[in-house]
């Protein structure tokens, strides 16, 4: 090889010839320079990083997405995680890596992105990041942060609440904490399949009140279940593990529905059906140790 003076170098080599990958994970290409034009706006530089369309409007977001990350906080979490979205300016600042972040919806509007990446947006307000289950949750501020990731930065500064540690929040004030034991009624032993009431919320058209002296509005269990169905879908043990079994079947037979079936339960609940996949779990369902669903949630007393 014929050696080069570093004048000849700096003339004549491209930066492929230059640059070249020097470890596994380090092979992220280096943007080039590029002088400033006589415009109002820059030239983007080679490679640069590009939202994937989803339609003429959205965009996936560019970041990790834990579809049921919000159906799995724990009842203490609930409050706290909905105090970081009322006052996050009482929450600490932290700098996070964008490649650290998962986010909890799937899609951004690509111009309010774009927006934000070229400055045409601008707001003193900071992102909000949660940890929870070993992740950096994006509560709020996705479009932000996407445009920061859009215009090549690798970090960015945010709001910052660790919802990991058990809490007692749930049981301050006028809030409480509720779970309904049921019973399972039905095990598939060679499909490791489980099944029974989730929820009964009704008996003889009168309301049940749990042992917490709650009550829940048949509208509201529908809105729940739908909601998991749509966001979830996850079997948790003990209020604690998420992600032990999946959800096969789902059914809230509301009066009217039962009408429309013909049948008469005497009662209005919620049915559910999971296929249990962690051994431990299914081994201690087979012992009879799992014996009942526990639906978690949230309840304000309303006095009437």
């Amino acid at each position: 090889m014929t050696a080069l003076l570093f004048n000849q170098i700096h003339k004549d080599a491209t930066a492929s010839s230059v640059h070249v990958t020097t470890a596994i994970g380090n092979e992220r290409p280096r943007r080039r320079f590029q002088p400033k034009l006589p415009t109002a706006k820059r030239a983007l530089p080679e490679g640069a990083r590009n939202l994937k369309p989803m339609d003429s409007e959205r965009s996936h977001v560019p970041f990790r997405w834990n579809s049921g990350a919000l159906a799995t906080l724990r009842p203490d979490q609930v409050p706290r995680f909905l105090g970081a979205l009322t006052d996050p300016e009482k929450l600490p600042t932290k700098v996070v890596r964008l490649d650290s972040l998962t986010a909890s919806q799937n899609r951004v509007d690509s111009a309010k992105v774009k927006a934000w990446a070229s400055g045409a947006i601008k707001s003193d307000r900071l992102p909000v990041v949660v940890r929870h289950n070993g992740e950096n949750l994006i509560a709020d501020g996705h479009h932000r942060l996407a445009g920061a990731w859009l215009r090549g930065d690798d970090t960015a500064q945010v709001r910052f609440h660790d919802l990991e540690p058990v809490s007692n929040t749930m049981k301050r004030g006028d809030e409480t904490s509720w779970s309904l034991p049921l019973d399972i009624r039905k095990m598939v032993p060679d499909q490791q399949l489980i099944f029974g009431w989730a929820s009964v919320v009704e008996k003889g058209g009168v309301a049940v009140i749990d042992s917490q002296d709650d009550v829940i509005p048949v509208a509201e269990l529908e809105n729940a279940a739908y909601e998991f169905v749509l966001h979830s879908r996850q079997q948790g043990d003990m209020h604690a593990t998420v992600g032990v079994g999946r959800l096969v079947e789902s059914m809230v037979f509301t009066k009217e529905k039962q009408d429309v079936l013909g049948i008469d339960l005497g009662m209005v609940a919620w049915w559910t059906g999971f296929r249990v996949d962690c051994p431990d779990v299914w081994a201690a369902h087979k012992r009879g140790d799992r014996p009942e669903f526990s639906i978690g949630g949230q309840a304000i007393p309303v006095v009437s």
